[in-house]
């Protein structure tokens, strides 16, 4: 044990990198290093003296590797001692680990960094870029007037983005005030053509009348003249009474009734009417002289059959909504007539194109134009056949 003394001291003093165990076997396997012989030992000496070792003897550096452990070891020159260091994979891994950790939390962190600066680069770009596209999306130019210019202001800290949206800007206040005096120039015209059809049933009117009056004249029906003259007056006062298109429901059954009691006295007992409308309908406003031209059309087509006709006037009022409706027994409208009307409404609100109204006729299409002008499309208006035979055309408008 002396002689080996300062070889046990010469190896405790050995500074331990990886926290390795050294040994120092005999050929015969007894340990001289360290003296307490373990288990340990003995896995150790067992793994090192395996086929390899016994079929030549060497004196180069050697590595066996265990499950977990490497085990590095040589013999000597004289072939009677085994020096062997056993170091666990963990320990030896270890530094390697905390190199990638150490790097790879660099790595992250430059990363993290990268993000932020991407996000915040990001925000300064997309935010002003969204409300744009916002600014784009809700552009409309319905319902536009000269006076509706209001647009919100967004600053971008970008150059470049303030000079695009500028721009949009400039371009959207074009099409808006472009559009609004198209709307106004379009307002006008229908004006000019509604009061152009209001001064067209003047004559028309005038000269149906005096030649019922004049077959009444020849039959002494004093009565009946001086009820037809107070008619005639009323409805010319109504027809010419001012330049409003949108008129009280009111004073429209009212002159209605005037037109209907005129047509009565025309067709004598062939012709009934009856108008079941509520009064509380009577403030909403309706395009002047539609439901007289309602009427009347029904008039003209039902005394194309067989007497009696009869003419009935309906009113329904709903939470959003109000309708009339204007119900004969005539002929009704034929299933090419319906589709025809039916397409051309469809062609209207699918280009938003208006065809021109007829000075020469008073049809239906021209009591539809109106309403959608006049009534800003917010309008009912309904054709259909009533069974067992004759028309319903029903007229309409949203409550707002």
């Amino acid at each position: 044990k002396k002689s080996i003394a300062p070889l046990h001291n010469t190896i405790s003093s050995y500074n331990r990198f990886y926290d390795e165990t050294l040994y120092i076997f005999q050929a015969d396997g007894s340990l001289i290093y360290p003296l307490q012989y373990t288990d340990e030992a003995a896995q150790c000496f067992l793994a090192i003296t395996d086929s390899s070792l016994k079929a030549s003897a060497f004196h180069e550096s050697s590595m066996k590797i265990t499950n977990d452990s490497y085990i590095l070891y040589r013999q000597s020159f004289d072939g009677n001692f085994i020096f062997a260091a056993l170091v666990s994979k963990q320990a030896l891994q270890a530094p390697i680990y905390e190199y990638l950790f150490a790097n790879l939390s660099v790595i992250l962190l430059i990363l993290i960094a990268i993000v932020g600066i991407s996000y915040f680069i990001s925000k300064q770009i997309s935010l002003p870029l969204n409300r744009i596209h916002n600014q784009i999306r809700s552009f409309q130019l319905e319902n536009t007037t000269l006076t509706d210019m209001n647009f919100p202001e967004i600053q971008t800290s970008i150059k470049e983005l303030d000079t695009l949206y500028d721009a949009l800007i400039e371009i959207q206040q074009n099409a808006r005030s472009s559009m609004a005096r198209e709307l106004l120039l379009q307002t006008r015209e229908m004006q000019s053509r509604i009061l152009a059809l209001q001064a067209q049933m003047n004559p028309h009117f005038l000269y149906n009348s005096l030649s019922v009056i004049q077959a009444m004249a020849d039959e002494n029906m004093t009565d009946e003249i001086y009820t037809m003259c107070q008619n005639i007056s009323s409805i010319l006062r109504y027809i010419s009474s001012d330049q409003e298109q949108l008129v009280n429901l009111g004073s429209e059954i009212k002159h209605t009734q005037n037109y209907l009691e005129c047509m009565r006295i025309r067709h004598g007992s062939d012709l009934s009417f009856e108008i079941q409308v509520p009064e509380t309908m009577y403030q909403f406003k309706i395009p002047k002289l539609c439901l007289q031209l309602v009427v009347e059309n029904a008039i003209k087509f039902s005394t194309k059959t067989r007497p009696p006709w009869q003419i009935l006037v309906t009113g329904q009022l709903f939470p959003d909504y109000w309708e009339l409706q204007v119900i004969d027994n005539g002929p009704g409208f034929t299933d090419e007539k319906l589709g025809e009307l039916q397409e051309e409404i469809h062609e209207i609100n699918r280009t938003g194109t208006l065809p021109n109204l007829e000075i020469n006729g008073m049809g239906l299409m021209n009591i539809y134009i109106r309403f959608k002008m006049l009534y800003h499309e917010k309008h009912i208006f309904r054709l259909a056949n009533h069974e067992p035979h004759g028309a319903v055309v029903t007229i309409g408008g949203k409550i707002t």
